[in-house]
């Protein structure tokens, strides 16, 4: 059961219009622009950015090992991939993890709870709701002037609805309307 349905119905529809009528035009735009070696550098860099969230989540998961490869990762694409531009760490054998505050509170038992629709943001569990928490106290954009961290942002945003382009244009063309 979906104790919520009615609400994220409502935010479903609200997300798919923003989407429909917003991001995936202006998307679709910077696909068309921006080369593709750009848009795979930009990826990285923002995949370096989040990464210390995935290093504390580990650590609070009690995987230690995993912590220092993830550590090592983020150190050299940081510096050696020059600010996280370029992924220096796979081939190098340190191969990204996924973790969050969601996968943590798992791991300590807590449950997953009802399933919500947050506006802008997309589908996602309650557990999951202080992840938005720690992403955003471990960004460094958080910390800067918001004359630098709003384009900044507008840009992660753009990147990564472009890069699901291919995926939600599938999900389109197969979809079959009753």
């Amino acid at each position: 059961s979906d104790p919520l349905e009615s609400e994220n119905r409502f935010m479903y529809n609200l997300n798919d219009g923003l989407d429909e009528n917003i991001l995936r035009p202006i998307a679709n735009t910077y696909v068309k622009v921006t080369p593709e070696p750009f848009r795979i550098g930009i990826t990285n860099f923002f995949n370096n950015v989040h990464y210390l969230n995935v290093i504390l989540n580990n650590s609070l998961q009690g995987k230690i090992d995993q912590s220092v490869s993830d550590i090592f990762r983020f150190v050299f694409n940081s510096t050696l991939g020059i600010g996280g531009l370029f992924d220096v760490a796979t081939p190098m054998g340190l191969e990204a993890n996924k973790e969050d505050v969601g996968q943590t509170l798992a791991v300590w038992g807590s449950p997953q709870g009802p399933y919500l629709s947050i506006p802008a943001m997309g589908p996602n569990t309650v557990r999951n709701l202080p992840n938005f928490a720690t992403k955003y106290f471990l960004n460094p954009f958080t910390y800067v002037a918001f004359t630098i961290a709003l384009p900044v942002q507008f840009l992660k945003i753009v990147n990564d609805r472009a890069n699901f382009l291919n995926a939600s244009n599938f999900r389109d063309s197969a979809a079959i309307d009753v």
